[in-house]
């Protein structure tokens, strides 16, 4: 019975039509789907490199691409462009049956005889890729087309200007293998474990049924599914999920607790929406909770289970942060603080506790108590001074005598006696914990999924634990170590969460182009993060089939400038058909957006400092810090006031003199939020600073 694919590239052109044009491709999908093929008239093209494309009429104007099979009975529709465009795309490309894994491919090869005219192989002497051979290219799943090109890249620069010539799963096999990973290891990251025994390149069919397929093509069985993905054609997400993300989304059940992690844009939390649905869907009478670190966050969450199973998916699911969570506890056992102490109430009082017990002969200052407070005693639960005595230190530069941890136990009792009952959001989350593990609030929850894990506290990773049962499904954890934006760090199995032989790593960045991630990437440095459970994370294989502009970098004399300079690249911007809500204004602090949010208004430009959750109005440009910014996503940001005094933050640093373990920690933070803030462009970047830039850029990447 004939069927019909969608590609991926047809989803994004059908979502740039204007509704009348939509409605008549959907009048041909209709025709598709009922099998009724008399009014669809299917067209050769004299000038076509494939000999099964297909034009199908739109209208006079529009055409539809279609790879009309020669056996089998599935049609693909690849493209929706005008006549000439379709003329244009008709001679440079074919479309493959990957010999390795099974994956339907689109081949441009007018692309690849431009970069390398002649098939004649070239020499490869300190080409990037020297240490591995063709063979290991091909056995990945490496067309032999795409040799001769590869063979001429010799740095960096060239594999970002020559990678987006081949497929998607090709891309990344060959970035993982320059990562130094093993041919089986790549296929089985990418086809997400499913390799395919045999493959038939000739059987259409049998390819697009494969998970390989499902990131670029969609089959469309029932109305029902194609009609979903219509009615949001912006949401790709909901529907094409790399092999290895749907295999971890989507495999029926895990004995224990999950991890996974992954480079800003990967795809993480799409991993976890998917996961809460597949739960949600399979057990229908249980509690599920997914939770993440901010309010803003959550709100972002809440919408996309919306966007992806509707107001009943959203319902079935319950949406909050984790001290949310800790407050639902305590209140269901009537013990409910009535405040909380606020970080900057905190502060104020470790200040007080400093001048009052003289904590170290005055050694230690405010925000070495609080950190050895939270760090230490907190998050090891020490309830004694004796315990505290023997309690490991590890990440806590400054060695401590005997005699320092007395005295720092008389600063925290000092504190206690300070805040006069009133307890920390940390205090609130240990409560709740004591409130589960005595049974007087019993564990509602049978799966709870974690977002953006790298920035909980030990204190809230127990909570969690305490919070559901251990066994099948119980915690799925998603998080990225270089996007740490607080000073948390933790080991799960330390904490009784054991994710070994549960753990994967996700290394395509579909949010972010090449160029931006280039860049971002190297303002981490070359520090090593911590993958949550004792061993190192890296940045090797991450990459991005994304193709965009190089981000623009700019220095300025003055403030007044730099601020000038902003107006007229948002201006440029909204001229190209940007909407405000678009584009997202990037500060280290809340003073400098201030400014920025007093200029584009002065300029008569709509605009919105986002000072709590969620998001701005939609017609307004939205200016926030850094931090707000952690989770969302917008076409266009301009970070501004990069500066050597601001990235990193003098007042966010420990002297290195007086702890220098803590001032490297530090650093790392400030490196990742500033990967954060430019991490959240899609199309376009923008980094602008006054004097000198700072020492985390690139200077090489500075014009």
């Amino acid at each position: 019975m004939p069927a019909l694919a969608v590609a991926k590239d047809a989803m994004r052109d059908y979502a740039k039509l204007t509704k009348p044009i939509r409605d008549k491709v959907d009048a041909l999908f209709e025709k598709f789907q009922a099998h009724t093929f008399a009014g669809i008239h299917l067209e050769k093209l004299t000038n076509a490199r494939d000999p099964r494309l297909r034009t199908v009429r739109v209208d006079e104007f529009w055409r539809g691409l279609v790879l009309a099979p020669e056996t089998g009975d599935t049609y693909v529709l690849t493209r929706i462009v005008t006549h000439d465009e379709a003329d244009r795309w008709a001679p440079r490309h074919v479309f493959k049956v990957n010999a390795t894994h099974g994956a339907l491919e689109i081949i441009d090869v007018a692309s690849v005889e431009q970069i390398s005219p002649t098939p004649a192989p070239v020499p490869s002497t300190g080409a990037l890729l020297d240490g591995i051979s063709d063979a290991t290219l091909q056995a990945v799943g490496v067309d032999d087309v795409y040799l001769p090109m590869l063979r001429l890249i010799s740095n960096e620069a060239q594999l970002l200007s020559y990678l987006p010539a081949l497929p998607e799963l090709q891309q990344q096999a060959v970035s993982l293998l320059l990562a130094g990973m093993d041919s089986d290891a790549v296929l089985d990251q990418i086809t997400g474990g499913a390799l395919p025994e045999q493959v038939d390149v000739e059987d259409i069919d049998a390819a697009l049924a494969r998970p390989a397929s499902a990131s670029n093509f969609l089959v469309t069985v029932d109305d029902a599914t194609l009609r979903e993905a219509l009615d949001q054609p912006f949401d790709l997400w909901r529907t094409f999920l790399h092999p290895q993300q749907r295999s971890i989304a989507y495999r029926h059940s895990y004995r224990g607790p999950v991890r996974v992690t992954g480079g800003a844009g990967t795809g993480k939390t799409v991993l976890a929406i998917h996961r809460a649905q597949h739960l949600a869907r399979t057990h229908p009478d249980a509690e599920i909770l997914l939770t993440t670190f901010t309010t803003t966050l959550a709100e972002e969450l809440r919408s996309a289970l919306g966007v992806l199973g509707g107001s009943q998916l959203a319902e079935r699911i319950q949406v909050s942060t984790v001290d949310a969570m800790a407050h639902a506890v305590a209140r269901q056992a009537g013990q409910a603080p009535t405040e909380v102490l606020l970080d900057r109430e905190e502060m104020k009082l470790w200040g007080s506790v400093t001048q009052r017990t003289r904590a170290g002969q005055g050694r230690f200052s405010p925000e070495f108590l609080r950190d050895e407070w939270r760090q230490v005693i907190l998050a090891q639960d020490l309830a004694d001074l004796p315990a505290y005595l023997g309690a490991t230190r590890n990440g806590r530069g400054v060695r401590l005598s005997r005699t320092d941890r007395e005295a720092v136990w008389r600063a925290v009792e000092e504190f206690d006696r300070l805040r006069a009952g009133v307890p920390t959001i940390l205090q609130v989350a240990a409560q709740a914990i004591r409130l589960l593990t005595s049974g007087t609030v019993p564990s509602r929850y049978a799966h709870i999924l974690v977002d953006e894990a790298q920035d909980l506290h030990p204190v809230q990773w127990r909570l969690l634990r305490a919070a559901v049962p251990p066994g099948p499904d119980d915690l799925f954890i998603v998080g990225d170590a270089h996007q740490r934006i607080y000073d948390n760090r933790v080991t799960l199995s330390g904490l009784g969460i054991e994710v070994r032989g549960r753990a994967h790593r996700l290394t395509v960045s579909y949010r972010t182009t090449a160029e931006i991630l280039q860049l971002s990437t190297r303002l981490l440095g070359a520090e090593t993060y911590d993958n949550f459970d004792g061993g190192l994370d890296s940045m090797a294989g991450y990459h991005s089939p994304l193709r965009g502009p190089s981000p623009d970098l700019d220095g300025f004399d003055n403030r007044d400038a730099e601020l000038r300079d902003l107006v007229t690249a948002v201006r440029l911007w909204l001229e190209s058909g940007v909407q405000p809500h678009d584009i997202a204004v990037l500060s280290r602090t809340k003073r400098q957006s201030e400014e920025a949010v007093g200029v584009l208004t002065a300029e008569g430009l709509h605009t919105v400092r986002l000072k709590s959750a969620g998001r701005g109005r939609p017609e307004a440009i939205q200016v926030m810090t850094m931090h707000r910014a952690k989770g969302l996503e917008f076409r266009c940001v301009a970070v501004q006031g990069a500066s050597a005094e601001m990235m990193p933050l003098a007042g966010a640093l420990t002297p290195a003199r007086a702890d220098a373990a803590r001032h490297r920690q530090d650093q790392m933070r400030e490196r990742s939020l500033f990967f954060v803030a430019c991490t959240r462009a899609r199309d376009a970047l923008r980094i602008s600073w006054t004097g000198q830039p700072s020492p985390f850029l690139p200077v090489d990447g500075l014009r």
